[in-house]
């Protein structure tokens, strides 16, 4: 994998020199080519999200806001859990975390679209998915909608999403709006303590 060919070399030689892992700082603007799409800028950052999640590394993306304007910059927030440099910070992140994606901050029915976006970045298939919603501060039902039709792309694909983390109001919630009935979406017990 690229990883393995480019990546892991270098984790291995920071930590055999007593750091804990590598930091890299990266300038994405132009990684798919002169004409900045923010589609494939979005699958990249995920894709490489992935490669890197359950390694000793961290990565801050950089993308010049001159070059691929600020609508840019706004959709490429929703995909990191921080971000920084832009005037307004997305409400809420989707990122990649070991085995899915996990939300953050708050999502509301103006923010939907934008949800449906990044989810639809982790690839359907027949899997067990996982969603981690224990950094969510607030979603309301029409979140969760968007959350349970990423589901079902997932279940037509063989899979089924894992809701994990959910606080007790997310999961009452859950329970309300009856997304307990889709086959493809799963909430997980709630956590003792």
């Amino acid at each position: 994998s690229v990883f393995d060919r480019t990546v892991a070399p270098l984790v291995a030689r920071a930590v055999a020199d007593g750091h804990s892992g590598l930091r890299v700082a990266v300038d994405t603007t132009g990684m798919n080519g002169p004409a900045f799409d923010c589609d494939r800028q979005a699958r990249w950052e995920r894709w490489s999200d992935h490669l890197i999640v359950d390694q000793p590394v961290s990565a801050m993306c950089g993308i010049n806001r001159a070059v691929v304007g600020d609508a840019a910059v706004a959709e490429m927030t929703v995909l990191h859990p921080s971000s920084n440099g832009y005037d307004a910070p997305a409400p809420f992140a989707v990122f990649a975390v070991p085995g899915g994606a996990a939300v953050s901050g708050e999502v509301d029915v103006t923010h939907c679209d934008e949800l449906a976006r990044a989810l639809a970045l982790e690839e359907p298939g027949p899997h067990a998915v996982v969603l981690d919603l224990s950094r969510v501060d607030f979603i309301d039902g029409r979140g969760l909608a968007t959350i349970v039709e990423w589901a079902n792309r997932q279940g037509d694909a063989g899979g089924v999403l894992v809701v994990d983390g959910a606080s007790p109001f997310v999961r009452r919630l859950w329970e309300l709006c009856e997304f307990d009935r889709h086959p493809a979406a799963r909430i997980t017990e709630a956590r003792p303590g």
